[in-house]
């Protein structure tokens, strides 16, 4: 996801998408103030709940697996927003 991320930051700001950028997840979280082992560990915890949601998902009916699909992709989107993903530093 921080690749999709990173490439849709990058063209959306009229950037090459191969040119490195500091606009990473661990960039971002290092910038909000973590130390480097607080910024691993929530990526271990995001990574943990995301294969939690799959597994869940691959068990669930078919509204129970849109319903995790929704708070998944939901979830993604605020933290995205909030930590500043998609935009250009």
């Amino acid at each position: 996801m921080d690749t999709a991320f990173a490439i849709m930051r990058r063209y959306s700001n009229g950037r090459p998408i191969f040119q490195p950028d500091k606009g990473h997840l661990h960039h971002r979280l290092l910038a909000m103030g973590m130390n480097q082992k607080q910024a691993v560990l929530l990526m271990y915890a995001i990574s943990a709940a995301l294969g939690i949601g799959a597994v869940l998902w691959a068990e669930m009916d078919g509204f129970y697996a849109a319903l995790i699909i929704a708070v998944i992709i939901t979830a993604v989107a605020v933290g995205a927003k909030k930590i500043g993903i998609l935009n250009d530093r």
